[in-house]
């Protein structure tokens, strides 16, 4: 078992600084910043040694080493450090209302669509989080306070008499016998009220007059969302991923989704309007537009002969593609395997496979040592060029299937532990549950009837809308909406 552990610890440590790596060699950054004594120092650290690049490490202390802080002189240093967080995030903005985005993955073309085909500006969220964490004079000051403030409260907390009544078992207060457990808990706040002031200071300097968001349930974006009722400014928050479970059963639940906090979700389809509406979302709230993330999904925005090139894949050969899933990491191994076998069975076919961002891709690499293959292993390669390549596609319950048929491709769903509900009912993909269905499986998607052709057309319609390109138009046009509505006072 301590063995097992120390394989699984290894494979952490060998894929995190396999992150660092790729960072490094893509970004190629001037100064790195980091934890003193961190993880991140040692595998910044090593990097470096293994690229031989020259970057600099700029170490700060670890959160609460006020030894540490002491020796970095942060008080006589603020004017300086302030300084250089104030050119680090100057940019060149263009004049205009502000929208503040608090953004993850495809919302990077979302941005740029809003500042470069709109009259408004971009304000980024994680930019004046960035600011506040670099600025000593605004973190250290907002430490003490909200320590204080946070004391406070727990003071009150610990010395109501209903509360600690409540907290007891068997009569015996919990409160009495552990009140660091408490004192714990409060302590953890502390980093949400840092983020609260952010807000409120966003807000006041930037005013901005709607508010897009990745995710309306997690604590930072939910504070983001309260702040704009306060401040009577309308937020919108965008469908992140697929609905990875379409059944029905808890209702007015829905992990990641549901309570629907923001004015108005944006949903990627009719069948997610469908579900939300189920959920009693009101059906005035949710805005079907697409995902702008597919707006770029067209054969004609890459180039196949390039991409093969790229990869050393040849003109004429078919290309199988496997998406592989972290949490089904043994399942696909074996899929791998087998894949690989049915590729040399088939003849002039090309294994291509895509490493989840959480797995090591080394993994895969022996693997195809292993059978003698010359298997790809690519993860470094954009998504849409490797789905415009291949000829079909091996995945799980993942957003990546939905993807691949916006391309047109043909889909094998791969579902050993039978959780892919979100594929279920379609014909427009193979499932199977089992390794020893991949073959008939793979030959059949690559039959590619006229049957699965039209079924996967009415998938994508119903949860990738029209994939006509215009998407972020779509939500262009929601925000001057809800924009015009705000200034005139009307509730829309």
């Amino acid at each position: 078992m301590s063995e097992y552990l120390a394989q699984i610890r290894i494979e952490i440590e060998l894929l995190n600084f396999e992150t660092v790596l790729r960072a490094l060699k893509k970004f190629r950054p001037k100064k790195i910043f980091v934890a003193k004594g961190s993880d991140a120092e040692h595998y910044s650290r090593l990097a470096l040694q293994t690229t031989g690049t020259d970057s600099e490490i700029v170490l700060f202390p670890p959160k609460g080493d006020f030894s540490i802080a002491k020796k970095f002189n942060y008080k006589r240093r603020i004017p300086e450090l302030s300084k250089k967080t104030r050119a680090l995030l100057k940019r060149s903005v263009k004049k205009g209302p502000v929208v503040l985005f608090r953004s993850r993955g495809y919302f990077e073309k979302l941005k740029q669509e809003f500042e470069k085909e709109s009259e408004f500006s971009v304000f980024s969220m994680d930019e004046a989080f960035i600011a506040d964490a670099l600025n000593p004079k605004r973190w250290i000051g907002s430490q003490k306070k909200n320590r204080e403030h946070l004391r406070n409260i727990f003071s009150c907390f610990a010395a109501s008499g209903s509360v600690s009544k409540k907290l007891a078992y068997k009569k015996i207060g919990l409160m009495k016998i552990c009140p660091w457990v408490f004192s714990r808990l409060f302590s953890e706040f502390e980093e949400y009220c840092r983020a609260i002031d952010s807000i409120f200071r966003v807000f006041e300097k930037q005013g901005p007059v709607a508010v897009l968001l990745w995710n309306d349930n997690l604590a930072i974006e939910k504070a983001i969302v309260l702040i704009a009722r306060l401040k009577k400014v309308p937020s919108i928050v965008l469908q992140h991923g697929i609905f990875a479970s379409l059944r029905k059963e808890i209702k007015g639940y829905y992990s990641g989704y549901i309570p629907v906090f923001a004015g108005n979700i944006c949903v990627w389809g009719p069948a997610e309007k469908d579900i939300l509406e189920w959920h009693n979302v009101p059906g005035s709230k949710i805005i079907v537009t697409g995902n702008p993330k597919f707006d770029s999904f067209r054969a004609e925005n890459f180039s196949e002969e390039e991409t093969r090139k790229k990869l050393g894949i040849g003109k004429k050969e078919k290309v199988i593609m496997i998406a592989t899933q972290e949490s089904y990491v043994a399942d696909f191994k074996s899929a791998s395997e087998k894949i690989i076998r049915i590729a040399k069975k088939i003849g002039n076919t090309r294994v291509l496979i895509r490493p989840h961002p959480l797995e090591y891709p080394e993994t895969y690499k022996k693997i195809a040592e292993v059978r003698n293959s010359n298997a790809v292993v690519d993860r470094d390669s954009l998504l849409p060029e490797q789905l415009n390549l291949c000829s079909v596609l091996v995945t799980s319950n993942s957003t990546v299937g939905l993807e691949a048929m916006v391309f047109g491709k043909p889909v094998v769903i791969f579902d050993p532990n039978n959780k892919a509900d979100f594929y279920k009912g379609t014909k427009g993909a193979v499932k199977t549950g089992n390794i020893d269905g991949l073959e008939n499986a793979v030959k059949k998607a690559l039959a590619d009837g006229p049957a699965m052709k039209r079924a996967r057309k009415l998938f994508t319609e119903a949860h990738a809308f029209k994939a006509d390109g215009k998407t972020g138009q779509r939500i262009i046009e929601l925000v001057r909406e809800k924009t015009l509505c705000n200034k005139k006072g009307i509730q829309k």
